[in-house]
């Protein structure tokens, strides 16, 4: 516990781009044994003639979808887009009941040289040949600069280490950005790909996902989780939790088969998508999306700082507390640019 804030200490204070340095450089660090692991571990498996189980399996030839759906006339929705599983499979499902589907993408400095997720957007326009899927990829990079550091002092203060939760102020970020995006087209509905995994991540809490939804609420906006209580894929190990599994694009650890859930995977692998069940965690699954920012940082924080002393709920309390001093903030941002139009809104989304 004591370690976990000795390291996540220094980046309490730094500006933003050197925080996201210290992160970066932090992650690398703690992924390094495990990537050199990943490579002994496919050497000593060609030396031994053994095949690698391959879980990124072949392209495969799409068939549009032709069984009967239910669309209304002129319906859209917006879905928040990272390209990876669970979002192409929310997009799959919305489908099926919209003509049109936004598909927005998020960058910030951090991932700013992430490559643009659309390898699963050519399947879904493929496969769903009845239905328009537009891709837009957006910069939030000034409202995760904001949001990490509007009133810094009183953050601190009333929320002392967990102010470094930084992948709730880029999820935060995404979301006013939608808001922002559906106001200036129209858009009534927005949805995710958001499930039950990573649940100590600050947008994955219920607390705050119920925040979320009255936020877009108050924009004339429904909000939905279509594949929020799908289950799951099998749990990673818990060195995995605080690395987010970013070694085995080079190994595969556990249990490989979800074929008995009904999982995100397994559903775009049923209906002909993807060309395996379980693409997670694997070289395939991190080429078809777009990257994410590196939170070993914050995960350090979650696992050895809070969750060592303190039960879930306790740990979930804090971070929605937090979140819902920081949704303060994003709504004056939205309501000055709701009723002006000339705000620092406008500035930041540009």
């Amino acid at each position: 516990m004591v370690v976990a804030y000795i390291i996540c200490a220094p980046a309490l204070f730094m500006p933003y781009r050197m925080r996201i340095l210290y992160i970066n450089a932090f992650s690398y660090l703690l992924h390094a044994p495990f990537k050199l692991f990943g490579k002994l571990a496919r050497f000593l498996l060609n030396q031994l003639n053994i095949v690698e189980y391959d879980r990124g399996g072949s392209a495969i030839a799409l068939s549009p979808m032709i069984r009967p759906v239910s669309r209304q006339p002129g319906s859209r929705v917006a879905i928040l887009y990272s390209g990876g599983t669970d979002s192409t499979c929310a997009a799959a499902v919305l489908a099926e009941r919209f003509e049109t589907i936004h598909l927005l993408t998020f960058y910030e400095h951090a991932t700013r040289h992430s490559p643009v997720p659309t390898k699963n957007v050519q399947l879904l326009r493929k496969y769903f040949a009845g239905v328009t899927f537009t891709h837009t990829v957006l910069s939030v990079d000034a409202l995760v600069r904001y949001f990490w550091y509007e009133r810094f002092a009183q953050t601190l203060r009333f929320h002392g280490f967990l102010s470094l939760s930084t992948p709730g102020y880029s999820s935060l970020s995404w979301h006013v950005r939608t808001i922002h995006f559906c106001l200036e087209n129209g858009i009534t509905h927005v949805a995710d790909g958001l499930t039950r995994e990573l649940m100590h991540f600050p947008g994955h809490v219920d607390e705050v996902v119920n925040m979320l939804r009255v936020l877009y609420q108050r924009y004339g906006i429904s909000y939905e989780n279509p594949v929020r209580d799908w289950q799951t894929p099998p749990d990673h190990q818990f060195i995995d939790q605080v690395l987010i599994n970013r070694h085995t694009s080079e190994f595969v650890l556990g249990d490989t088969s979800s074929a008995q859930r009904k999982t995100t995977g397994q559903y775009l692998f049923d209906i002909g998508i993807f060309p395996h069940p379980n693409l997670k965690g694997t070289a395939t699954d991190f080429s078809m999306q777009h990257d994410c920012y590196p939170f070993a940082l914050y995960n350090l924080l979650a696992f050895w700082g809070h969750l060592t002393r303190e039960p879930y709920p306790v740990f979930t309390k804090k971070i929605s507390n937090l979140m819902a001093f920081k949704i303060e903030a994003a709504h004056a941002l939205l309501d000055s640019y709701r009723s002006e139009n000339t705000t620092a809104l406008s500035a930041m989304v540009k």
